[in-house]
């Protein structure tokens, strides 16, 4: 790699540095061959150098590039950590937690569990939001405080506030951190909350930081993040700024960064981008989706050619409905296109509880109490399903599952029984088919024999826990669990602690770093993108309803909420930007004809 003038400043930078640049400007691998120098230059026997990034994505690709592309010896590459801000957060709360006066034990509550927890008070309050991301209110916060300080489950939102609580109060933890890593360096920067920045402050005077940032790909305006951060570094930490620049690594030969750029800044300085193809689609679904698919098609055919095994096609819509809708279709096909194997990166929270539920199940425990545990888990299911957006509808279910035991321990104490039509009473009827089972002690022929009782049971409820199962397919920790599951049959013949293995393999899932970036074709939400790089890129946006004389009347699933200029206009342009240019090749734009995206509409 031939280095610029600005990347050599980085590597002869001696204190705390700011380093600035666009997508595939560098930051990440410039600051990776600045951290190989140190191992072999500053670091004592136990140090190392600690990488920190929000995407696990990213820490993957950092990974893998450290030794493949970079090629720095493993000796140096072994000293390097390559860590989520979550995971080493976490890490630090886990051994010293306790001087919060925290349990000494603490688990993580994971976001399916968060969801459930706060379903009731989110149920009044406003979730709009089609993206799905929605910050903490303090009512929500102060909830998930009393749980962590009575049950020492934490929920992911509480690790920065919990962390830069215990640094400021116990200083002497910030040394212990220094001593283990001299130098620290901080990924996509411009994303910190205010916890997370008190938390570089009080790291960042103990130890070297290099900050990496891109302000122009701010897309979490929402969480408390700061446009200012930047300066706030330099000015805080008396830090060098070395910026460089907009040229892109990423996809070099096209013009998808100066798209990008163009986008970003309202005003385009070319008729035609090389890499840049924008396509108007029929008002016809059927027509449109053929479109698509065919686009798809010939991407990855293209993507095959460049990159052989290791390509990568990304299919990327604004919102969560869209991304199931377009994983269905590219599941079915349609007429003569077939269909598409893909990964869908959906919501998890529901497929998540689903697979708890059948956790609870492979127990296979007979006493009266735990059918009462497994009614509960299908409530929690039921209040988290629907993630940071609980359904009044599921809610009532939830409700009504506890009401319904309560009212039967009552009736069981009177001699009585709940009506067999109830909900409770057909749910205890497939539990029970399912205690007639017999496992295999192969754990995916169990899983699926579990599922199948629940589908074709005579309970609506727990039929809708099988369909949500059936996507965790496009989860990461099947073979995880697998092997888990498969680990505690071995010897005693019985998944006896299959529930709480299920729970353990999700909460590994959220801190691993270890795996392959994405390949194949992947359809996922614009937000999910960010730190990831693919062949090729395709955005996709649905379509409006128009009802004749009246004209639109609804216009969701859009680039730009509604396809119209507002106040957030700016941020759409930043979320925009950060999507187009994760290709490497080329980046494809579908928008409707009879209403085109007004991020492109003027070169179409």
């Amino acid at each position: 790699m031939k280095l610029t003038d600005q990347q050599k400043c980085v590597l002869d930078a001696e204190g705390n540095c700011l380093v600035l640049g666009g997508p595939g400007a560098g930051k990440t691998t410039i600051s990776i061959m600045k951290a190989a120098a140190f191992v072999e230059t500053e670091l004592n026997a136990e140090q190392h150098v600690l990488f920190l990034s929000f995407a696990r994505a990213t820490v993957s690709r950092v990974s893998e590039g450290i030794s493949r592309d970079l090629n720095v010896p493993k000796a140096v590459s072994s000293r390097i950590e390559v860590d989520t801000y979550h995971s080493f957060f976490w890490r630090i709360l886990k051994g010293h937690g306790y001087l919060l006066k925290l349990p000494h034990s603490l688990d993580l509550l994971l976001p399916a569990d968060v969801a459930g927890v706060l379903s009731e008070l989110r149920s009044t309050t406003d979730q709009s939001r089609d993206d799905g991301l929605l910050e903490l209110t303090d009512d929500e916060k102060a909830v998930l405080l009393r749980v962590a300080f009575e049950t020492g489950k934490i929920g992911f939102d509480l690790f920065a506030p919990l962390l830069a609580d215990l640094l400021t109060k116990f200083p002497t933890i910030g040394d212990l951190v220094a001593n283990r890593y001299p130098l620290i360096i901080l990924d996509e920067f411009q994303d910190t909350s205010e916890e997370q920045w008190e938390i570089v402050k009080q790291l960042g005077g103990k130890s070297r930081c290099i900050a990496l940032a891109d302000p122009d790909q701010r897309i979490f305006d929402f969480i408390a993040t700061d446009p200012e951060r930047p300066n706030h570094f330099i000015e805080y930490f008396k830090a060098e700024k070395i910026d460089l620049g907009g040229f892109s690594h990423r996809n070099l030969h096209t013009d998808i960064t100066l798209f990008g750029d163009d986008v970003l800044k309202g005003e385009f300085s070319q008729l035609a981008y090389e890499g840049i193809h924008l396509v108007g689609y029929h008002r016809i679904e059927a027509r449109a989706h053929a479109k698509l698919l065919s686009e798809v098609m010939e991407a990855r055919k293209r993507a095959i050619e460049a990159s052989g095994e290791a390509w990568s096609v990304a299919v990327l819509v604004p919102t969560k409905p869209l991304t199931k809708k377009i994983s269905d279709l590219f599941t079915q096909g349609l007429g003569v296109l077939p269909a598409i194997p893909h990964t869908a990166v959906i919501e998890r929270d529901a497929a998540i509880l689903s697979a708890h539920c059948i956790g609870n199940l492979l127990e296979k425990r007979i006493v009266a109490e735990n059918f009462e545990r497994f009614v509960l888990q299908v409530a929690s299911f039921y209040r988290g399903r629907s993630g940071s957006s609980p359904a009044k509808g599921h809610l009532r279910i939830a409700n009504s599952f506890v009401a319904d035991l309560q009212k039967r321990q009552t009736l069981h104490r009177e001699g009585r029984d709940l009506p067999a039509a109830s909900k409770v009473r057909k749910m205890e009827q497939v539990y029970n088919e399912v205690l007639a089972l017999s496992f295999t002690g192969d754990p995916q022929r169990d899983w699926v024999m579990v599922r199948n009782v629940l589908d074709k049971g005579n309970c609506v409820q727990l039929r809708d826990i099988a369909e949500e199962a059936r996507n965790l397919r496009f989860l990461d920790r099947g073979k995880q669990l697998r092997l888990m599951l498969s680990e505690a049959w071995d010897g005693v013949a019985a998944y006896q602690s299959a529930f709480d293995l299920t729970k353990e393999a999700f909460v590994q899932e959220h801190f691993a770093t270890a795996g392959q970036p994405e390949n194949g074709v992947v359809i996922m939400n614009l937000h999910k993108a960010k730190g990831k790089q693919f062949d090729e890129t395709i955005l996709f946006e649905d379509m409006p309803i128009i009802a004749r004389g009246m004209g639109i009347v609804r216009n969701s699933g859009r680039f730009v909420r509604a396809n119209e200029a507002d106040d957030k206009l700016a941020q759409y342009r930043k979320n925009f930007r950060m999507a187009v240019t994760r290709s490497k090749y080329r980046t494809t734009v579908f928008t409707p004809n009879l209403d085109k995206c007004i991020l492109v509409s003027d070169l179409m």
